[in-house]
């Protein structure tokens, strides 16, 4: 199964010509490369404010469709200051192939029937005959969210520690379903580089390796940090699409296309 992956796209008008030149050229390249699924990680725009009727938001729109014409989509919301609800957005502009779109932890099914292909909450076992991929969707984990909904731990490493349960039971719903299992995620793996010389600095909620793969997945595909990497030869992030800021100069940007196979 062939799989595009790019995320932290962070439309904004400042930076509009550059990001919708490298948007293109993913677009091209996506319709050459035919991809069965197209995985993005979230911060698709750099402002919750971004208005309706810019030409970034506008963008955005055209391009998602363009792209869900190649592809089935599922989409996580990024950082809630970047992308706001403006993900929900893209439910509505899908083109030949549908968007999903996680605001929250779940898990969705790929489903393929003669003549149609859609997405499916994993708890719909009618079709699991039909899954042809299982995608878990985490949004950025938040101490808020985890107070609301989660539970009371309000610190850093409780918090990534409790994430464990979650990607267990998520692990423990794909195995029912004899397909690849992916992990589709905006959030800091304990570890990762924001450059080829600098590991992250401390502060955000990290998720270690160990505690990532209770989900059990095939491949991990991450976005949040901008700096293009692969750890343990099965974890991505893609980076940025541009250069976002002066540290991020020496960078090397773009998008992946994975090759995901059937063990």
């Amino acid at each position: 199964m062939k799989v595009a992956h790019f995320g932290d796209i962070h439309y904004n008008e400042k930076d509009y010509n550059e990001i919708d030149k490298c948007m293109r050229f993913i677009i091209e390249r996506c319709l050459e490369e035919s991809p069965d699924v197209i995985i993005c990680p979230g911060d698709i725009i750099n402002s919750q404010y971004l208005g309706a009727d810019t030409k970034s938001m506008k963008a955005v729109q055209t391009q998602f469709r363009e792209l869900s014409d190649i592809a089935p989509i599922a989409v996580v919301a990024g950082t809630f200051s970047h992308d706001g609800l403006a993900p929900e957005l893209l439910r509505s502009v899908a083109g030949k192939y549908p968007i999903w779109v996680s605001t929250k932890p779940e898990q969705i099914i790929l489903c393929k029937t003669p003549g149609q292909i859609f997405w499916a909450k994993s708890n719909s076992t009618t079709l699991t005959i039909n899954a042809i991929l299982v995608v878990t969707q985490i949004p950025p984990p938040t101490k808020e969210h985890w107070k609301n909904k989660q539970g009371p731990e309000k610190d850093n490493k409780n918090i990534s520690q409790a994430m464990g349960a979650i990607f267990t039971k998520f692990g423990e719903m794909a195995k029912h379903h004899e397909c690849p299992h992916i992990l589709n995620g905006h959030f800091s793996m304990q570890g990762s580089m924001i450059s080829d010389s600098q590991m992250l600095p401390g502060g955000d909620i990290e998720i270690g390796k160990d505690i990532l793969y209770m989900a059990n997945a095939c491949a991990y595909l991450l976005g949040h940090i901008h700096h293009k990497q692969i750890i343990n030869d099965n974890i991505f992030y893609a980076g940025s699409i541009f250069r976002k800021n002066f540290g991020e100069r020496d960078d090397d940007k773009g998008f992946f296309i994975h090759n995901i196979i059937e063990e």
